[in-house]
């Protein structure tokens, strides 16, 4: 379980992915609570999801300033569908806990470069559009090496950190033996 300073401001990273061939328009919101009440709540954000694609969305939001587990509801929107997800709880209480990982390789992925590769990470790509990056942040960002900043790279390091992959494509490097000739045919 997360936890958090009571009233501290945080932003939740979501990636949403669309398996259809289809573009949607939508919105979510975060809110933290107590079974069904209400505590703290982000405003709502409007996304577009391209078909086959995904979308990261950050939902700021200030956390309860009160000590307490509270738990973690997202709803989104897209035309009459509501798709709702309950996270993880998280707790406010006075010891901050960062959760994150170190790097796999060197420094790729620590955007801020506090040593951890975190959400914050994730976030800072996600708001890379409206947020410069220095030059520095820009190569630690590019975690899937494609030579630019996108919100792929966040979804990577979102996964990273959920121990959903165990490194970065940026930091896969070819050698000898990966790629093989099985000959040369002429037809």
């Amino acid at each position: 379980m997360n936890t958090f300073e009571p009233g501290e401001s945080k932003t939740a990273v979501v990636t949403l992915t669309n398996h259809l061939p289809k573009a949607f328009n939508g919105a979510s919101v975060l809110w933290l609570g107590a079974e069904t009440v209400e505590i703290a709540t982000s405003a709502v954000i409007n996304f577009e999801l391209a078909s086959n694609g995904s979308v990261v969305i950050s939902l700021p939001i200030t956390l309860p300033t009160e000590d307490g587990v509270w738990g973690v509801y997202l709803d989104v929107t897209i035309g009459e569908l509501v798709l709702g997800f309950v996270g993880e709880s998280i707790e406010t209480a006075s010891e901050v806990i960062v959760v994150g990982r170190p790097s796999p390789c060197g420094n790729i992925g620590d955007v801020d470069g506090d040593g951890l590769v975190t959400m914050l990470d994730a976030q800072m790509i996600a708001n890379y559009g409206n947020v410069p990056l220095t030059p520095a942040q820009l190569a630690r960002a590019d975690v899937n090496g494609d030579g630019v900043v996108t919100p792929s790279d966040a979804m990577f390091i979102a996964q990273y950190i959920e121990h959903m992959i165990d490194t970065f494509p940026a930091c896969i490097t070819l050698t000898e033996g990966d790629i093989t000739i099985s000959g040369v045919e002429f037809v």
